[in-house]
This record gives C-alpha cells, structure tokens and sequence, in this order.
C-alpha cells in the first residue's frame, strides 16, 4: 500500500519549470530567477461520505504547506534525499464533506546548503486522497498553479538556509495555468509516512509599548515575549492601508540586559543576533485585513514590531513547531533541588524546540542534522519520547549519505558535502542504542553492508600499526568551538597536519570495538582488529609515567579531550584507569559541551560518580547557562564563549540521559541497576 505506484495522484510541476532539465547539487545555486520561489497549487474534490474513511497522502520538493477549505492540515516533508523521499499521511474523516477545496503552498530555495536537497532544478508536488483504502483523487494535469511573488528580497540568512520573509501583501498570484505533469519523476517514496510536524498556534506572554525614538523607532512599537525560546511561524492580522508598513524583528535576547518581567525593555529586541541571524523584516499592507503566516521558521524568544508607514493596527501570534514523537514527553524529574530541576528543564526543552522534522543542530543558523550532534541529542529524546523512530530515520539517512562519500558525510540528508571523521565514527554508538531499545537483530543484518564500507574507507587511512594517520579528506573536529579544545597540539584547519592524533585514533578505536561488538551480536563476519589499534594507540599516546595521553605523537600536551575519550572507550590499560579517571576529574571541563557528554559518561563509567555530578552541577557548566537566561541549551558555556553562540543546541543535553542512567540508574533495555546520587539529594523519574 505505501509504495509509489499505488498512489492514484501523478508528480506535478509549476509551468515555471517545464522544460527544464534538473541537475544534480553540484555546490551552486540555481540562477537568482528561480531562488526563493513559492508556488500554490489547487483542485477542487468531493467528500460524498463524511463518515468513511478518508486519508491524504501528500509530499513535496522542497517543502510544502496543506490547507483544506483555508485550514491548514499539515506541512512537510522532512528532509530526505530524492532516492528515500519523506512523505505525510494524515487522516481527512470529519473535516471535510461536501465540495473541497485544496490548495497546496509549495516552496523552491534554490540554495546550496545542507537543509534542503534543493539546488537541482526540481519542485514538484504529490497527493493521493483515499476513501476507505482507495484512492479516489489526486494531483493530475487538471489542478492549476500559479505563482506568489509576494516574498520580496533575496536575503538569506545562517548558513544560507532561510531566506528572509519581507512581504508585500498588495501583490496578487499570477493567473492559476494548469500544472505539469512529470514525465519521467525520479524520486523514490519512502515505503513509510513519516509524522508530519505539529504547530500550536500561542500568544504572547507578555508586550510592552515603545516609546517613539528619532533614531531607532520614529513612530514607536510594541515588544513582544512568548516566554522561552521557540520555533516558530510568525503570524500577523494586520489592519490598515494600501501602503503601511511595519518593520518585523525577532531574536533570543533582549538589547538591554534587563528583567523582562520587571522592567520596560526600551532598547527592544537583539535582532542582529549573536548566532549570525538577522531577524529584520517589512511588511507592506494591502487595504483592510491582511493575514500573514510566515512560510519558514524562526528560533526565537522576542518579537518588537515598529509601524513605519501609515497607522497600521496588528494581532500577533506565532505557530510553534515541535516534532510529534516529542509533543507529549512521556517522563519527568521529580526533585528537590532546583538546580538539578533548572538544568534537566533547559536539556528537556532543548530536545523538545530543536528537534523538528530532524535532529537539528540548531533552529535558526544551520537547521542540519549533525552526526555527532546525533550522539547525544537522539539519546536525551529517545529517553523523553520513548519512541525509536527519529533515531532510526536518522541513521538511515546517515548511511544512505554513502551513495556519494563512502566515509559518510557529517551532515545528512542535505545537498552539501561536509563530512566530519570524528561523527563517522561514533555510528556504533547510535547503531547499538538502537538495537538496546528494539533487540530488532534485523536492521542491523540490513544495514551492516553499508557499515563494512565505511569501516573499510578508514582502513585505507591506517598506518602500520593500525592507527589512522592524516584523514585529510575529512574534517577533524576534536571539539568545537575552537577556543574551547584546551589548546590541542595539532594542527586541524584547513587541513589537519600529517601523522596520527590522539582524539581522532580513540574515536577510531572505540568505532572498532562497537563495530565488532554488533558484529558480534548479529553473527556478520568481520576482520578482529579493535584489541590490536587499542594497544597500538595506548603505545603512541600513552604516557605511563604521568598517566596522561599526549595529543599526538609529536607532542607532550595532553589535553582534556584526549585523556576523557580512553575513559569513555575504555581504552586505558586497567591497571591505570583509576589514575586516569582522578587526572579526568581534577582536569574538569575544559572542553565544549560536545565533548562533555563523552567526559562525564567516562567517569560515571569509571565509577567516579561523585566527580561526574559536581562537575554537571558546577557554577560554570550547565548552571551558567540558567543563570545567564537561558530556557534552552546554548551552543556553550555561555554567552560570550562563542562568537556566533546560538540560545539552542540540543547537543548540550548530556545531563538529561546521564541523570536517568547513571545517576538514578534506568537503562533502555527496560532494566534498572543502583542508583548513585549524591548523599542529601533527592530525585525520582515519573512515568507519565
């Protein structure tokens, strides 16, 4: 039934794109006349049953909205590359009867970047309408199309993944011309839905009146607070003239580092914020009524809106996204502390704002799904939804990036090519957290193949002795932001220096022992070399004599990160773990947010409880982040840490999984070992 030739409804094309042949992404955009395009789509179809069973299967490339009888439906899909594409069912029985109008927002970016697998010259959108099973309607030849050049501008913003919306509402659709059907459409369905995302529409909390000011605001305005960070769909009901005006602006923090519930924040919104976003729109009015809902999304606290032509009057409100599987959390923490209760809301909230269609980096410069950032977002929202599916997608959409780098790319699904070799190698992680949670024995059989290529893609890297040595195809991270890599002694930009390193070889022998760990489980066949590069790298970077690992074999600096990955791994000689685990512990956390996650499960690991804890619960760690406002994760430390530091990355949510599982002891196999929090402290998890 889920198969692509099943479905009644043919791909349809706007006319704008007839005869002209799509390309694949090849690093450049499309010309500028056809970046930023939206188009709409409509058809009339009749419900002769109100009570049957009605359905809509529906996707789009590269993003589509559906409204029926001017209510929205759903939207979607979810990144996805062409030879596995996302599609939404969602079910129609109750709210439609009678003769129907459907009309279809369809979008074109036309960037280069790694949200969309855009770029290549396709847009095209799909339906198929059931009744009771069959399939009574769909996209054909006869559903009309028209153009909407009310989008005005070319800005973009972030890692050129949104272009800015200002909007000119005076500006009717071209003519509705018939669609075009594709005649040769290449994209391959995914054989299941995915869940579309779900929006709740809300209010601000709270608003004040600007005062008028000659140079920021001639004509004043009015601030908003929605309460937290959110991501959003600005909406707007606007009433005025032909003509008026208003400035839009958005951001996470406020100018003037006030109260928001005490004082008047007169200096308004950061607009230009610190994640290198610029939030600033106009929107021009037509006469009367106009209503706006803003196509892409925002990551966003605050919203200042400044009239600055004519005296329009507004309403706003924002559509706040969250992905399904994350819309009803099926735990909480229970305590008594209020900071442990501070820092497990933030990582929760995190999850529950930055993960949408995919795991994102972040909602608002990047909006990509990082491998690494994978490692540790998946395990927090796994814990919170109780639901496999995101993970598993994800790791499908890893793997299927080696049709074009066999090393996997570091971002995925999405057009452009970045590929990172330390997130690579931390696909055992994920693949054994899966099977944890299932016991599905079958998908890892299935996947496996693709595994062993890229395992062998790193094998071409190693040296004699089986540590990789110059991976310079790839880039080596080791920790990010750089100023947080506690000085590294190895050269990683633009190329990392030849020789072997120490972070990248512990990935590699940690990726290593997974691998054959699940190997193992499944009876695959595989060459045993994880006990060989373990003690290969324990001879290279080792110091027995301060029980320290070097940064490379050039060099005597030991830095955190790579004396915290031997703890995690369990890399270490036995006889040196302990030494090794108290060297971790006084060293702290000298790293970023990222690497914390593997630093603090190492010495839970290691059975350094009591260190894990005061570290997660530092004045400097998680805690700061609260302190400095925070509702959700920051992408450091704190403010200043990063110069382009987003308000919410969900790859700082380390405390939520390592509170359940080492320090209240749950596991996600169902069982539960001995809890370990500190004497005096008090917290339960609640099912709910």
């Amino acid at each position: 039934m889920e198969e692509k030739k099943t479905w009644l409804g043919k791909w349809i094309m706007p006319p704008d794109f007839a005869g002209i042949i799509p390309t694949p992404p090849d690093k450049n955009d499309s010309p500028v006349e056809f970046q930023n395009r939206h188009f709409w789509f409509t058809a009339v179809f009749t419900c002769d049953d109100p009570s049957a069973d009605w359905q809509i299967r529906i996707t789009g490339d590269d993003y589509y909205v559906l409204y029926i009888n001017d209510k929205l439906i759903c939207q979607g899909p979810a990144s996805s590359y062409l030879f596995r594409y996302t599609w939404n069912q969602v079910r129609l029985t109750g709210l439609i009867q009678g003769e129907n109008r459907i009309c279809v927002h369809v979008y074109y970016q036309g960037l280069y970047n790694w949200v969309w697998e855009s770029a290549d010259m396709r847009c095209a959108l799909i339906v198929d309408i059931s009744k009771d099973g069959k399939s009574v309607f769909g996209t054909d030849d006869t559903w009309l199309c028209a153009s909407d050049f009310r989008y005005q501008g070319l800005e973009h913003i972030g890692y050129r993944t949104q272009f800015l919306e200002s909007y000119d509402c005076r500006i009717p659709l071209t003519p509705y011309t018939p669609a075009i059907l594709l005649t040769e459409p290449v994209y391959e369905l995914d054989k299941e839905p995915a869940v579309p995302i779900c929006c709740e529409n809300k209010k601000p909390v709270k608003e004040w009146i600007l005062p008028p000011d000659a140079e920021k605001r001639p004509y004043g305005g009015i601030l908003y607070d929605f309460g937290s960070e959110i991501a959003a769909h600005i909406c707007l009901t606007l009433t005025g003239h032909a003509g008026d005006r208003i400035r839009l602006l958005a951001g996470e923090e406020l100018l003037t580092d006030v109260d928001p519930f005490a004082a008047a924040a007169s200096d308004g919104v950061r607009y230009n914020m610190r994640c290198t976003c610029r939030y600033e729109e106009t929107i021009t009015l037509a006469e009367g009524i106009s209503r706006i809902r803003q196509y892409d999304y925002k990551g966003f606290r605050y919203v200042e809106i400044q009239p600055t032509e004519g005296t329009p009057t507004w309403e706003l409100s924002a559509d706040v996204r969250t992905n399904y599987y994350n819309l009803q959390p099926k735990l909480r923490l229970e305590t008594d502390n209020k900071r442990l209760a501070d820092i497990f809301r933030i990582c929760a909230e995190s999850i529950h704002v930055g993960v949408q269609e995919v795991f994102m980096d972040c909602p608002q410069r990047e909006k990509g799904q990082y491998a690494g950032d994978l490692t540790i977002s998946s395990h927090t929202q796994l814990w919170l939804s109780q639901d496999i599916t995101m993970l598993k997608r994800a790791i499908i959409s890893s793997l299927d990036s080696s049709r074009y780098f066999p090393g996997l790319r570091g971002v995925a699904p999405g057009a452009a090519e970045n590929s990172i070799a330390d997130y690579s190698l931390q696909l055992p992680i994920l693949l054994k957290r899966y099977y944890d949670f299932t016991k599905d024995a079958q998908f890892l059989k299935d996947v496996m193949p693709v595994v062993d290529r890229m395992i062998a893609y790193f094998k071409t890297f190693m040296n004699e002795e089986g540590l990789l040595d110059t991976v310079n195809t790839m880039w080596n991270l080791v920790d990010w932001p750089e100023n947080l890599r506690d000085d590294y002694d190895f050269i990683l930009e633009p190329k990392p220096e030849p020789g072997p390193h120490c972070v990248l070889n512990a990935f590699w022998a940690g990726c290593l022992a997974g691998y054959e760990e699940l190997c193992s489980i499944i009876g695959h066949p595989y060459e045993k070399l994880a006990d060989e590069v373990r003690n290969a790298f324990n001879r290279a970077f080792f110091d027995p004599e301060t029980g320290r690992y070097h940064d490379s074999t050039k060099t005597t600096h030991s830095a955190c990160q790579s004396n915290c990955l031997p703890l995690y791994y369990n890399l270490c000689p036995p006889e040196h773990r302990e030494r090794l685990a108290g060297i971790v512990a006084e060293t702290g956390i000298r790293c970023g947010v990222y690497m914390s996650y593997f630093l603090l499960y190492g010495l839970c690991r290691a059975g350094h409880y009591e260190d894990a804890w005061k570290l997660m619960m530092a004045d400097t760690t998680w805690h700061n982040m609260v302190m400095e406002g925070a509702t959700t994760c920051m992408e450091a430390w704190g403010k200043e840490q990063k110069d382009n530091t987003s308000f919410c990355h969900p790859w700082a949510s380390a405390p939520v999984p390592l509170i359940i599982e080492e320090f209240l002891g749950y596991r996600l196999d169902g069982s539960r070992t001995e809890p370990h929090l500190p004497d005096g402290v008090s917290a339960e998890i609640r099912w709910m």
